[in-house]
C-alpha cells in the first residue's frame, strides 16, 4: 500500500493550521479536516511516493478519481488539504 513521504509540515513555511482561517474562509472547514494542520496542494504533491505535480493534486480535490476525492478546503484563491486527508485518499483509491 501507498503511503505518503512523512515531512516536517510544522517546519514548512507554507503550513498553517485550521485555527489561522477560523471566520476567514469562504465556507467552514469540512468536518474530515477539522483540527488538521492545514498545507497547500503544491506542498503535498511531493509527498506522493510518485512526486505528483500540483496541477495533479488539484484536479483530485476538485474532481476526484472515479468517485473518491481529495478533501480540500479553500481559503481566498489558494485550496489548501491536510497530510492525513491525502493518506485517507490514498488509502480509498487502493480500496477499491
Amino acid at each position: 500500500m501507498a503511503t505518503l513521504r512523512k515531512a516536517p509540515l510544522s517546519d514548512n513555511p507554507g503550513s498553517i493550521s485550521s485555527q489561522d482561517f477560523s471566520g476567514i474562509a469562504e465556507k467552514p472547514l469540512s468536518d474530515h479536516l477539522s483540527g488538521e494542520t492545514l498545507v497547500p496542494l503544491s506542498v503535498i504533491g511531493p509527498l506522493f511516493p510518485d512526486q505528483q505535480d500540483s496541477s495533479t493534486v488539484w484536479r483530485w480535490a476538485t474532481q476526484g478519481v472515479n468517485g473518491v476525492g481529495l478533501a480540500s478546503t479553500r481559503a481566498g484563491k489558494r485550496i489548501f488539504t491536510s497530510q492525513a486527508a491525502a493518506e485517507r485518499f490514498i488509502a480509498a483509491c487502493n480500496a477499491g
